[in-house]
């Protein structure tokens, strides 16, 4: 273990030219090809998020000039009863290995209590693997509930944990499979609609603008979802591997559903990372969960899995045989204090979050796992499951 020298211990805002230290530290963590990728998408968060303006958007902590920890902040725009309010997510938290034991939990303590000190609104935290959690907790961060929603599509490997013969499940799984596609078919059939078209779309432009102020007064604390975020976040990311379906009523676009396929050897699973459409409007939202299921089957995924809060969403996403996890996904608040109205914050019927609302799937590379270090463990484990 290294000997903190506390009078030259620093924090200090990131700029672009910490780019260099801050690989070193992501190799502290991981193979090099893996850290010089990490390194780029950490640049495209921490400089280009539309919502950052001048606000820094990491902490980093100096000893003798080395940077041995970091801290995210990503800022973004909440509409709270159509209200814009600013806030940000509190993410990405990595400390060198040679400085954890024994310093971890006061370098993350350091970082964390300047994140406070310098943010005059509410922010959350999600996504987070048990250090965090727990750490968090201590600090007493007001915790929301919500839940992953998953559903299987090809249930071979499902049926092979739970029927332990291969025999069985290799005559048993062609069938269960057409019988779920046709059961998705069924439900979809109440939904559907001649003058409803579904199609891919490159880029987000001036129409999801107007799609989100149309139905903006439907929700009550939702992330803003225009065209400049929207973008930035599943566009413009390097390495992304997005596809935005866009629903239509005529000309007009009434809804997207945003999609994410990830691959872990000879399994897919497929990630609903946002959606937007009038909730009001079933029709439209059993329409983008079926073009989502189908779009998936074409592309082979096992399984899929979506973040959802929004009790008119979980009801038709039910109905489609989601499934909810058994253990919640924790969402942290902090700085309540500093809001003049904290108890509208605390109530999760408020809320409307998906996956894309924080850096849940940020970090994925297509088609690369994570490698790490052959000695090194880090931080970023699963999240609370």
């Amino acid at each position: 273990m290294k000997k903190l020298n506390k009078y030259s211990l620093k924090l200090r805002d990131f700029n672009i030219s910490d780019l260099r230290k801050i690989r070193e530290l992501l190799e502290s963590h991981y193979q090099k090809e893996y850290a010089r990728k990490r390194v780029e998408i950490f640049s495209w968060i921490s400089t280009k998020n539309p919502f950052s303006q001048t606000a820094p958007t990491y902490i980093l902590l100096e000893n003798d000039q080395q940077i041995i920890a970091h801290l995210g902040r990503m800022p973004r725009i909440f509409r709270i009863n159509g209200k814009n309010v600013k806030a940000y997510y509190t993410h990405d938290t990595l400390v060198h290995p040679e400085w954890r034991h024994g310093y971890g939990i006061y370098l993350n303590n350091e970082m964390i209590r300047e994140l406070e000190k310098a943010t005059d609104t509410f922010f959350l935290a999600m996504w987070m693997n048990q250090f965090t959690y727990m750490f968090l907790k201590r600090r007493g961060y007001y915790e929301l509930d919500f839940y992953e929603y998953k559903k299987l599509l090809k249930p071979k490997f499902f049926l092979e944990r739970k029927l332990k013969n291969r025999f069985l499940t290799r005559l048993i799984a062609p069938f269960a499979k057409y019988f779920i596609a046709a059961y998705d078919f069924l439900v979809y059939l109440p939904y559907f609609s001649t003058d409803l078209s579904v199609s891919k779309t490159p880029r987000f432009d001036s129409r999801f603008d107007k799609l989100f102020d149309k139905v903006l007064s439907r929700f009550r604390i939702i992330g803003e979802r225009k065209a400049a975020y929207l973008n930035w976040r599943y566009v413009d990311k390097p390495f992304a591997d997005h596809t935005v379906l866009t629903l239509k009523r005529g000309n007009d676009l009434v809804g997207y559903i945003v999609l994410q396929i990830i691959e872990e050897k000879a399994y897919k699973v497929g990630i609903i990372n946002d959606l937007l459409t009038d909730p009001e409007v079933s029709s439209h939202i059993g329409t983008l969960i079926y073009a989502a299921l189908s779009y998936f089957r074409k592309e082979g995924v096992n399984a899929v899995i979506c973040f959802l809060t929004d009790s008119r969403f979980i009801k038709i996403f039910r109905r489609f045989f989601f499934i909810r996890e058994s253990l919640p996904i924790p969402v942290l608040i902090s700085n309540l204090r500093k809001l003049k109205w904290p108890e509208f914050l605390t109530e999760a019927t408020n809320w409307f979050l998906t996956f894309g609302d924080s850096d849940g799937y940020l970090w994925e590379i297509s088609g690369t796992s994570i490698p790490r270090g052959p000695e090194n463990v880090t931080f970023h484990v699963n999240p609370i499951r």
